[in-house]
């Protein structure tokens, strides 16, 4: 299985982010929820959603950031994993969804 493809922040490079952040990644139509967790630079786990249903029609996933306030200047990254069964089946790559907070 192929890695889910992220669409924002951090596609190619790492993206300035302000506000409230909204991961979007590629749908994987086999899937039946996701799974998304944010890291710090440090590689401190900052955020977990392990309740994102699946999407219908949809060719992308938009999930909100719901965790603590993020640190100006610092380096995250997300992370989404498609989910069958409790199964992992796929994720995006590491060396996407690298993001930098903005404010």
């Amino acid at each position: 299985t192929e890695a889910l493809a992220v669409v924002s922040p951090g596609r190619d490079e790492p993206e300035v982010v302000t506000g409230t952040p909204t991961f979007i990644f590629a749908d994987d139509s086999s899937e039946d929820s996701y799974v998304v967790v944010v890291h710090d630079a440090l590689g401190t786990e900052i955020w977990m959603d392990d309740a994102i249903p699946s999407v219908n029609g949809s060719q992308d996933v938009e999930v909100q950031y719901g965790g603590p306030a993020l640190t100006v200047g610092m380096y995250y990254r997300f992370q989404a994993t498609s989910m069958k069964d409790g199964v992992p089946l796929s994720r995006t790559e590491d060396l996407r969804g690298v993001f930098v907070y903005g404010g």
